[in-house]
């Protein structure tokens, strides 16, 4: 179920604004399946990491307050699997997608360095 909403919510988006971005640039179709794929391991892992954030963030890094989550009952990957999972399924996620940029061709520094930045994201 939560995966199903991450999908459905971040991945989506993401998904859609690589994709587009594609076509745009002239990708080729299987260029263009890469960038799917790349779109749903960044907000899948996006969302978890927003899991674990909610947890053992701060207000001060994450300008809200923590713990609202687990206060509302809301089904999240840190309630489905614990945090130590969550946070290893997150860094998997986050691998996956340098691993599908590799895979693409041309300059993808500024990707690479995207990815890092959201991996180590505190907001």
């Amino acid at each position: 179920l939560v995966l199903k909403i991450y999908e459905e919510k971040t991945s989506a988006l993401i998904q859609a604004s690589l994709v587009v971005g594609g076509i745009l640039g002239g990708a080729k179709e299987n260029e263009l399946e890469l960038l799917e794929k790349l779109g749903y391991e960044l907000g899948i892992a996006f969302q978890i990491q927003d899991d674990v954030l909610d947890i053992i963030g701060t207000f001060e890094d994450l300008g809200k307050e923590t713990g609202r989550d687990e206060k509302n009952n809301k089904a999240t990957m840190v309630f489905y699997l614990g945090q130590e999972e969550a946070i290893i399924e997150f860094n998997r996620r986050y691998d996956n997608c340098k691993k599908i940029l590799e895979a693409l061709p041309g300059n993808k520094e500024f990707l690479f360095d995207f990815i890092d930045y959201l991996k180590n994201r505190r907001r």
